[in-house]
């Protein structure tokens, strides 16, 4: 599901919009429409950064929406923060109490805001983990664990079963919450935000919900961070010249901006006051959600991949699902004719065929592979294919294609990634997860 933005093809590539729009001259947005909305935090404070003007104001509607938050780790890993508090960074017992602590201080900022403790949820994972967990421990057999508490498995969680630190773990306390509440909108860490927490819980919320069956729910996702490293930098709302970078730039019906009435913006404010633990270290971030008129979110629109019963276009052509290529990672940057510019995918009877398009012809050596995960009902697998199999020539350069047999139960939703390995051993990059729907009609 999602993380797809339905841009124009121009010459074998997309087109965005510049990294200075300015962020007034988005649409606005209410939560008046919906009846659930479901708020997805990776750590106890984003919750209210992120939303906590519209928990404010859909409160304040004459019917309010039913509001549901779910904190995904307790916030137990920051090791400066432990030293700004005086406290030893290295002891397992300061990180757990620092769990505890920081619980509560989303507890009271959201009763500050009108939810209640029975509508939070905790589920308790690593602070820092669900990057590893989403990448490499996908089965019980192997949990991670947390480098901070020394915990394998949820003991802190609240208003959540404890299962262990995997990924299966973690995307079944998603489905399950998002099969009892039935969201009309989940507000959910945005896919490429610069924090590995946010982009991996994003990936398991896409995911997650497009498992559940039903109507599907709006998704929208929310920026928090532009910058990681040991300087990292926050998205700062309260300027009036703050502009999306460009990874998160695309068409601007895509984003919309809630603006904050004074008194939301007031419940707001109070709200942020009790996050005393991080004043230290994130008190410019709490500052500017505070002052800032505005919360600001990305529609991600469904990647729906078509089904063709026979003839199957070859080359790809539009009535191919398309979307431009976009980073993940990378140990080094990657040469511009090495680099993809477009995946474009579709499905026949028994396949799900994943292309990816090159400006140029790759220089020999490069090993580009796809890594599919998919899953029938709860039990995950991860397969790797090899762009070897089909190779083409378009009017924009050469295509690479591989072949994902859907079969054994495969269901209809599927992440995807690009690999790109210098022979078969040195991994030098992958691209961002890409979430994908098969669709239900045949062409």
């Amino acid at each position: 599901m999602t993380f797809v933005h339905d841009l124009p093809r121009l010459h074998g590539r997309f087109s965005t919009i510049s990294a200075t729009s300015s962020l007034t001259d988005l649409p606005s947005w209410r939560p008046n429409s919906y009846q659930r909305i479901l708020i997805l935090a990776p750590h106890p404070d984003d919750e209210t950064l992120a939303a906590g003007g519209v928990i404010a104001a859909a409160q304040a509607l004459p019917q309010p929406p039913q509001i549901r938050v779910i904190v995904a780790t307790n916030g137990d890993g920051s090791r400066s923060t432990a030293v700004a508090h005086k406290r030893n960074p290295f002891s397992t017992e300061v990180f757990q109490q620092m769990a505890v602590q920081r619980q509560q201080e989303s507890l009271k900022a959201l009763s500050a805001l009108g939810v209640t403790a029975e509508q939070v949820a905790f589920l308790g994972f690593p602070d820092g983990g669900l990057q590893p967990i989403w990448q490499h421990h996908w089965r019980t057999a192997a949990p991670f664990r947390s480098p901070t508490t020394a915990f394998k498995a949820a003991k802190q969680a609240l208003n959540s079963p404890v299962l262990p630190y995997t990924a299966s773990s973690l995307l079944q306390l998603l489905q399950d919450s998002f099969r009892r509440f039935q969201p009309d909108a989940i507000i959910m860490p945005h896919p490429q935000d610069a924090h590995s927490d946010h982009r991996a819980l994003s990936h398991f919320a896409a995911w997650a919900s497009a498992q559940n069956g039903g109507k599907a729910p709006d998704l929208l996702a929310y920026p928090m961070w532009l910058r990681g490293g040991f300087w990292p930098k926050s998205i700062r709302l309260d300027r009036e010249k703050q502009r999306l970078p460009s990874r998160f730039a695309v068409h601007e019906d895509t984003w919309v901006r809630h603006p904050l009435r004074q008194q939301s913006r007031g419940q707001k404010m109070a709200a942020l006051t009790h996050y005393q633990s991080q004043k230290s270290t994130l008190g410019g971030l709490l500052h500017s959600g505070g002052q800032a008129a505005q919360e600001i979110f990305h529609r991600l629109r469904r990647v729906i991949v078509p089904r063709f019963t026979t003839g199957l276009p070859l080359p790809p052509d539009g009535r191919w699902a398309s979307l431009p290529f976009t980073m993940g990672w990378q140990r080094m940057r990657i040469a511009y004719h090495s680099r993809p510019i477009l995946f474009t995918f579709a499905a026949d009877s028994g396949n799900l065929w994943l292309g990816v398009q090159f400006p140029s012809q790759p220089p020999s050596g490069y090993v580009y592979s796809f890594v599919v995960r998919s899953t029938n009902g709860r039990f995950l697998t991860e397969t790797k294919l090899s762009t070897k199999q089909i190779a083409i020539h378009t009017p924009y350069g050469t295509m690479k294609l591989a072949r994902f047999p859907l079969t054994g139960g495969i269901g209809r939703s599927l992440s995807v990634a690009l690999k790109i390995s210098l022979g078969n051993r040195v991994a030098l990059a992958q691209s961002a997860w890409q979430h994908l729907t098969i669709s239900g009609e045949t062409i």
